[in-house]
């Protein structure tokens, strides 16, 4: 997977940094929530030490969460999500939906290696952070808790 300059939510110059639409993801969110009957509990728009949105949501009984990067149209879900580690995973029934609107990333694809191919797809102010945070895998440079 390519990654655009920005991702981490980390440039030389922020003015250049592409920002996702809370409200269209609000929107987006609450369309599939009508369409797939579950509930929304809160969304989550602070950029404050992280790069990404979040919606909690509920369907049946399980809490998930749909994680937007701030930055790009890329999509993850989590059962639980933190500053240490999130817990992600596929969800069919969500992706069938947000596809249309946004890259959905796998579980396989977010716990894949950084590569060499990935880091050349970020700026130098991305790379120093990336050294410093020296994050396991590509879910921890796409939806990080950097700051």
């Amino acid at each position: 997977m390519l990654l655009g300059k920005g991702i981490t939510g980390f440039s030389d110059d922020k003015a250049l940094l592409p920002i996702m639409s809370c409200d269209e993801f609000k929107r987006i969110c609450y369309e599939i929530a009508t369409s797939l009957k579950f509930n929304i509990e809160n969304f989550d728009f602070k950029l404050e030490g992280k790069n990404f949105y979040s919606a909690k949501v509920k369907i049946n009984n399980d809490t998930i969460f749909i994680l937007l990067n701030a930055h790009y149209p890329i999509i993850a879900f989590a059962l639980k999500i933190s500053s240490f580690n999130n817990e992600y995973l596929d969800f069919e029934m969500l992706s069938n939906e947000f596809i249309k609107f946004y890259h959905i990333l796998t579980v396989s694809e977010l716990e894949s290696s950084i590569t060499n191919e990935v880091k050349e797809c970020l700026n130098d102010c991305e790379l120093k952070q990336l050294k410093y945070y020296n994050p396991n895998n590509l879910a921890g440079v796409i939806f990080n808790y950097w700051d």
